[in-house]
């Protein structure tokens, strides 16, 4: 009888459990050892019938199942499109509305810090997407739009699809792909023959892409349209 009314008190705090961790949950934090490698907007929804989604901003990227075992407070994470690991199931630390994640990764203590939210958290990659005007260009705290923007038509265009079109400032058009990066705020542009890397940035409804070098400071300053330039 004892044995049977364990089971019993197993299943109600399971379900319990994972009833309490059912829901949107955006990943606050992530460190590997003492390195931090917190994603960009990363989320993952748990849903009632332990199926899982997870994301990035408003890119969905995976999906499979999920399962919460209260006999040692490790919840099993399954992911149909990742790769396979071996690393075991993460250890739970849940508090109503928070959530921590931990386990040995090759040989590193690794520790997810998760809220829950209501919506899912939009990443700044999302607002990348767009057509941008150049209205400034300023190197080493000098206004230079003048001297580079001559003919007044720069402008890029980011696409959803990750491609982009971009106007120079000899109003010679190039094409190619943009590729932000998951973890740090900048992006390469990756054209035939060439890649050039950005640090990116929102200022009210202005995009900065920023170029730094030893001794030189570049920043151009975009605002959104919807025309293309003259």
């Amino acid at each position: 009888m004892k044995f049977s009314l364990s089971i019993i008190l197993l299943i109600i705090l399971s379900s319990c459990s994972e009833q309490g961790m059912e829901g949107l949950w955006s990943i606050q934090s992530v460190s590997v050892g003492d390195m931090s490698m917190t994603p960009n907007s990363k989320w993952i929804a748990l849903a009632p019938d332990n199926t899982q989604v997870s994301g990035n901003g408003y890119l969905r990227h995976s999906s499979g199942s999920w399962l919460y075992n209260p006999a040692d407070s490790t919840l099993s994470i399954e992911d149909i499109n990742g790769i396979e690991e071996d690393y075991g199931p993460f250890k739970v630390d849940y508090q109503l509305n928070n959530m921590t994640w931990t386990r040995a990764e090759d040989g590193n203590f690794v520790t997810v810090n998760l809220v829950r939210v209501n919506d899912i958290p939009p990443a700044a990659t999302d607002s990348l997407i767009g057509l941008w005007d150049l209205t400034k260009a300023i190197r080493n705290g000098r206004d230079v739009t003048m001297e580079l923007d001559t003919a007044n038509n720069a402008f890029v265009h980011f696409r959803w699809d990750r491609n982009f079109r971009q106007s120079s400032f000899d109003s010679s058009e190039d094409f190619g792909v943009y590729h932000p990066h998951g973890h740090r705020p900048t992006l390469n542009l990756i054209s035939a023959g060439s890649t050039v890397s950005y640090g990116y940035d929102f200022s009210d409804d202005d995009l900065i892409l920023s170029q730094t070098n030893p001794g030189d400071t570049l920043a151009f300053v975009f605002t959104r349209t919807n025309k293309y330039p003259d």
